[in-house]
C-alpha cells in the first residue's frame, strides 16, 4: 500500500504556508520561506534597514533531513543588532544562537523539528479529516529553522551571509565523513570520530606523554601531563604563554553558560555544576578528568535544583555553590557543598536561614572558614552592595559585614578572588547603575580589606595596558597576578533591568537587556575595533595593583579560539589555568588551558 505521507505532506504544506515578497535589505515585518534545494541566506546587498524584523523560515525537504546553517560572513553592531536562529519555525522554539558582532559563527543545526501549536492545530484538523488520526503523528513535518534579524533604530551594518544543507546525518558529518543515507549515520574519515565526525580521535602524537585508550578515541595522559594529545607539561616550562585544547566537548552533554565549577586536586578533575543552555536552567553535574580526558555527567537525588549565574569556589578538596537563578526565575539563597571522595551532595545553608541574601550574578571567595558574597542582582532586580559571609564549619549562620570606612560599589556581573598576603578581596569589573533605570560596564578594581573591615579603590597608573570595561568574565589567582579572562562587551552602554518573557528579544538571561534609551536619546559609543566576545587575557599585580601586560591573544598554533564570557575558569597546578563552558553567540562546552609563564 503507497503511503499517504508525500501527499498529506503536501497539502498540509500549502494550507500552512505564508509566502510574503521579501526582497533583501527592505523585509520590516515579513517572513520568506525558502524550501528546495540547498542555497544561500543573505540579508541582501548593503546594510541592513534600521528598526528592521526580518524573517527566513528553512524548511527541509523531509522530517528525515536536518538543516546545517554555514556562515560566510556577520556583521552587526554589537549588543544591538542581533540575529536570532531557532530550531523551529517560531520565538518559541528552542534558541540555538543569538548572533551579534562580526565574529563568524560555528556551524549551526537544526534538527528537534519543532513546530508551532498553529501549525500542530491544523495538522490535527486535517488529519481528522483524513479519519486517520492515530496513524499520523507530527513527524510528517520536516525539520524547519528560523532566523530573525532584529535591528534598532541607530547603526545599521552589512548583516549577514549564509549557505544552508540539508542532511540525513548528523551535522552533515562535519566535513569529515560521508553520510549513509540507508542507515543515517556517518562513516567517518580516518582520525575522526563522533556521530557528526567532530571528534578528534587519538593521534600518533599522543605516544610522547600517554598512550591511547583501546578504543583509540582518548589520549590517557601520563603523570604530570595534560591536553588533548597530553602535550602540555605541568612540572616544566614548555608550553608557557599559550593556549592549548583539551577538548572539544561531550556531543551527549549539553553545552552550558551561566555554569559554575572547580578544579579539585584530589580528584584531578573539573567539575561543574549546572547552568543554562539557551533555553533552560540545568541540574546536573559535570566532570572532566584531565587524565583520562573523558567527560561524565551525573545526577543526584538529594542535591541542588536546576540554576544558573550561580558562583563556586573550593573548600578543602570540595565544591561549595551558592545562589543562582533557579528554573522559575525565582533566587536562590542556599549553601551546597559537593565532595568527590564520598560523591554526594551535602545542604550547609538553607533557604529558610536567617539573613540567606538571595542572589545571582554575585560573586564568592573562601575566606579561611567562611564564605564571603559580594554584589549580585537581588530578587527586587536591584544592585547589591552588601558582603556577607557565611560559616562553612557547620554552623550554618549568615553574618552581614557592615564596613568601618570606604564605599562599597553595587554591582553584578563582577569578579571577586581573595589575596591571602594581604588579606583583602578584590571586585574587578561588572554592571555598575548611573542612573535609577541604567547602568554601565566598568574597569574598576575595589579592595576590601578582611581584617579591618575597609574598601579601598584603585585605578591604574597605566591604563592603557590593562583591559577596557567588562563583565562576565573570569578572574583567578596565579602566583602574585590576579588573570583576568573574557568578557561580553567593548562598548559603553545604558541599560535598566528588565526580564524578557519573548525570546525573540532575548539577548542572553544573564545579560542586562538594553531596552530603552535615556533622556536625549540612546547613547551608542563605538571603539574602532569592537568585539562582542573578547578573547584577550590579562594580568594584574597585587603588590603593585597595577596591569602588567596589554593582553595575550589565543594562539593554539594558529588555531582559532573563540572570545567568550560567562564561562568556568579554574587554576591547576598553581598555574594552569582551565577555561570551559561560557557563551559566544552560542553556548560552549569545550575546555581549553592556558600555561602561565
Amino acid at each position: 500500500m503507497a503511503s499517504l505521507l508525500p501527499v498529506s505532506l503536501t497539502l498540509l504544506l500549502l494550507l500552512s504556508a505564508k509566502l510574503h515578497g521579501c526582497q533583501a535589505g527592505d523585509c520590516k515585518g515579513h517572513r520568506q520561506v525558502l524550501r528546495g534545494p540547498p542555497g544561500y541566506v543573505t540579508d541582501g546587498p548593503g546594510n541592513y534597514s534600521v528598526n528592521g524584523n526580518c524573517e527566513w523560515l528553512i524548511k527541509a525537504p523531509s522530517n528525515s533531513h536536518r538543516i546545517v546553517l554555514n556562515f560566510t560572513f556577520m556583521d552587526t553592531e554589537c549588543t544591538y543588532d542581533y540575529l536570532f536562529v531557532y530550531d523551529g519555525d517560531s520565538y518559541q522554539s528552542p534558541l540555538l544562537a543569538s548572533l551579534s558582532g562580526n565574529t563568524l559563527p560555528q556551524p549551526i543545526e537544526a534538527k528537534s523539528g519543532k513546530v508551532s501549536d498553529e501549525d500542530l492545530d491544523k495538522q490535527t484538523k486535517f488529519l481528522s479529516f483524513l479519519g486517520r488520526y492515530q496513524m499520523f503523528t507530527v513527524f510528517i513535518f520536516p525539520f524547519q529553522m528560523l532566523l530573525h534579524l532584529f535591528s534598532d533604530a541607530n547603526y545599521n551594518l552589512l548583516g549577514f551571509n549564509a549557505t544552508y544543507t540539508f542532511s540525513l546525518c548528523p551535522g552533515a558529518c562535519g566535513g569529515h565523513g560521508r553520510c549513509d543515507s540507508s542507515t543515517l549515520k556517518c562513516h567517518c574519515q580516518h582520525g575522526w570520530g563522533g556521530a557528526a565526525c567532530t571528534t578528534p580521535l587519538c593521534s600518533k602524537s599522543c605516544s610522547v606523554n600517554g598512550q591511547c585508550d583501546k578504543k583509540g578515541e582518548r589520549c590517557l595522559c601520563k603523570p604530570g601531563f595534560v591536553g588533548q594529545n597530553c602535550q602540555l607539561g605541568l612540572n616544566d616550562d614548555g608550553g608557557a604563554g599559550q593556549w592549548w585544547r583539551v577538548s572539544e566537548g561531550n556531543p551527549y552533554i549539553p553545552p552550558r553558560t551561566g555554569s559554575a565549577g572547580v578544579y579539585l586536586a584530589p580528584a584531578g578533575s573539573l567539575y561543574m555544576f549546572g547552568g543554562f543552555d539557551l533555553n533552560r536552567a540545568l541540574g546536573d553535574l559535570i566532570k572532566f578528568n584531565l587524565t583520562s580526558n573523558q567527560w561524565e555527567s551525573r545526577s543526584y537525588g538529594h542535591s541542588p535544583v536546576a540554576r544558573h549565574s550561580h558562583t563556586a569556589v573550593e573548600w578543602k578538596g570540595n565544591m561549595v555553590i551558592f545562589g543562582g537563578e533557579l528554573a522559575n526565575g525565582s533566587l536562590a539563597s542556599d549553601v551546597w557543598m559537593y565532595r568527590p571522595l564520598n560523591d554526594d551532595w551535602q545542604q550547609l545553608g538553607f533557604s529558610s536561614s536567617r539573613g540567606a541574601p538571595k542572589l545571582a550574578n554575585h560573586a564568592a571567595a573562601v575566606v579561611d572558614v567562611y564564605l564571603y558574597v559580594f554584589g549580585g542582582r537581588t530578587e527586587e532586580d536591584m544592585f547589591s552592595s552588601s558582603l556577607y559571609r557565611f560559616g562553612l564549619l557547620g554552623s550554618g549562620q549568615w553574618e552581614t559585614i557592615h564596613p568601618t570606612g570606604g564605599k562599597p560599589p553595587a554591582t553584578a556581573g563582577h569578579s571577586m578572588v581573595f589575596h591571602s598576603p594581604s588579606k583583602t578581596l578584590l571586585v574587578y569589573g561588572g554592571h555598575r547603575p548611573t542612573t535609577a533605570r541604567f547602568s554601565v560596564r566598568v574597569n574598576n578594581t575595589d579592595v576590601f580589606h578582611v581584617e579591618r573591615r575597609f574598601w579601598t579603590s584603585f585605578r591604574s597608573r597605566f591604563p592603557a595596558t590593562g583591559p577596557r570595561e567588562r563583565a562576565f568574565h573570569s578572574a583567578t589567582v596565579i602566583g602574585n597576578y590576579m588573570v583576568v579572562y573574557g568578557r561580553n562587551l567593548q562598548n559603553e552602554h545604558f541599560y535598566f533591568w528588565e526580564k524578557k518573557k519573548n525570546q525573540h528579544n532575548f539577548c542572553l538571561i544573564m545579560n542586562y537587556v538594553p531596552s530603552r534609551s535615556p533622556p536625549g536619546g540612546n547613547v551608542h559609543i563605538h571603539y574602532q575595533e569592537e568585539k562582542c566576545y573578547d578573547e584577550e587575557i590579562f594580568f594584574y599585580h597585587l603588590g603593585c595593583h597595577q596591569w602588567v601586560s596589554a593582553g595575550e591573544r589565543w594562539s593554539l598554533s594558529g588555531v582559532s579560539v573563540r572570545g567568550r564570557y560567562s564561562h568556568v575558569a579554574a587554576v591547576m597546578e598553581g598555574r594552569v589555568l582551565l577555561v570551559a563552558g561560557g557563551y559566544s553567540g552560542v553556548a560552549r562546552g569545550d575546555l581549553v588551558a592556558y600555561k602561565v609563564p
